[in-house]
């Protein structure tokens, strides 16, 4: 029978607790160089399965506890940012009209110059851009970005759809047809009787 734990975790004044499995889990504190704790949580989410948790300590660090494979690939994904340019923040753009997959692969291609400047990571789950940039390259994305995520134009126009028997659509095909040719269109001679 597997039994759970309680893990307790010292930080400073502020004590920590996140019930973990003795078998499958662990808890674990990643030190982060330069990456603000905020940052580092909103970038861990996009790749933690539910059974992660993060928790922001008191000192600048985070807790994560879970199934320690997984929390292993928050902290590789959070490594990666972190210890690089202190100027380069996070940034989560929700979007509202379009796939975040496409918006990232137009912005890619729209501004090759911003490649050293930024990062665009795609949460799917969440429609939404997380962007790792300086400020100045966040708000050229952001610019970008607010120029794409705009509605289809197709949304716009009122569509009806009505079921009709083929006799009915005969009928509105003539109907159709004689209005096209009444508005410029090639004239039948009229026949002389």
């Amino acid at each position: 029978m597997r039994r759970a734990v309680l893990a307790l975790a010292m930080i400073g004044a502020c004590m920590v607790v996140a019930q973990a499995d003795a078998l499958a889990n662990e808890g674990r504190i990643l030190r982060l160089k330069t990456l603000p704790p905020e940052d580092a949580m909103t970038l861990g989410a996009i790749v933690a399965p539910p059974s992660v948790t993060l928790i922001k300590t008191p000192r600048g660090g985070v807790l994560l506890a879970g199934p320690s494979d997984a929390i292993d690939r928050v902290e590789r994904f959070i490594r990666r940012f972190d210890g690089r340019d202190p100027a380069r923040r996070v940034w989560v753009r929700p979007l509202q009209h379009a796939e975040a997959h496409h918006i990232a692969d137009l912005v890619r291609e729209m501004a090759p110059s911003l490649k050293g400047l930024g990062q665009l990571i795609v949460d799917e789950r969440t429609n939404r851009l997380v962007i790792v940039a300086t400020r100045s390259a966040y708000h050229i994305i952001d610019k970008l970005v607010r120029h794409i995520d705009v509605p289809a134009a197709e949304d716009d126009v009122p569509v009806h759809i009505k079921t009709i028997s083929d006799q009915d659509a005969e009928e509105i095909a003539r109907t159709l047809q004689a209005r096209r040719q009444g508005f410029g269109g090639h004239k039948k001679a009229k026949k002389r009787r």
